[in-house]
């Protein structure tokens, strides 16, 4: 064996070896992130810095993981294999942080219940309802009839307006929880903030089907 063909090993080695090292070195701590919007992320976390969550997060359709770098600012707090909660959210009154970390663990129950449990279906009807009702009177003439004349500007604004008019009450007692859950008001306040949001997307996306259904039919 001639001294290149030495070298070139020896350099093989070396590099193997450090591979191998940096492989070992480099550690993943598998977690599971609880985001302020109600989401929980499988996350294998490589560093924990002062401003950011640097990892792998876990395609919830498969088994691919991909690099995903998290805002703590976004991250309310993580649990490990043994449950225990490392916290990114801070109490700070100053800043409008008011809730103690018992208090925004359920708030953030309450918004993942919504997120995930509840059906804006009332408020897609109504949606739609508006939507038609604001659509075909802007085609009104009088003596003519509905669909008697081109939409004007209005029809643009149907599904914003539909957003703002059809608002979300609030009544406790018609959420469907446990008893314990709904005397919980820190629970309620996450639910009601995730519904409110649903229902808010939900009118919108009903007027605009129908806005779009009358202007189709007006020109034809």
């Amino acid at each position: 064996m001639n001294i290149i063909n030495i070298l070139s090993f020896l350099i093989i080695i070396c590099f193997n070896f450090n591979v191998n090292a940096q492989f070992e070195k480099e550690q993943y701590q598998d977690v599971v992130l609880h985001l302020l919007s109600g989401d929980t992320v499988l996350y294998k976390l490589s560093e924990n810095n002062t401003s950011h969550l640097t990892g792998f997060k876990k395609n919830n359709n498969n088994d691919f993981w991909k690099f995903k770098i998290f805002s703590k600012e976004d991250v309310a707090f993580y649990t490990d294999s043994s449950q225990k909660k490392s916290w990114m959210y801070k109490p700070d009154f100053k800043n409008g942080k008011f809730l103690n970390y018992l208090e925004m663990e359920s708030y953030l129950s309450g918004k993942k219940e919504a997120k995930y449990n509840y059906k804006p279906t009332k408020h897609l009807c109504t949606g739609v309802a508006f939507g038609l009702f604001v659509g075909l009177l802007d085609t009104y003439q009088k003596d003519k009839g509905l669909l008697s004349k081109k939409n004007t500007t209005l029809l643009i604004a149907t599904p914003l307006l539909s957003s703002i008019v059809l608002i979300t009450k609030r009544n406790r007692k018609k959420i469907d929880m446990s008893e314990e859950q709904n005397q919980n008001i820190q629970f309620e306040d996450g639910f009601f903030s995730s519904k409110k949001s649903k229902n808010h997307v939900a009118s919108f996306a009903g007027s605009l089907l129908a806005v779009i259904s009358i202007f189709a039919i007006n020109n034809n």
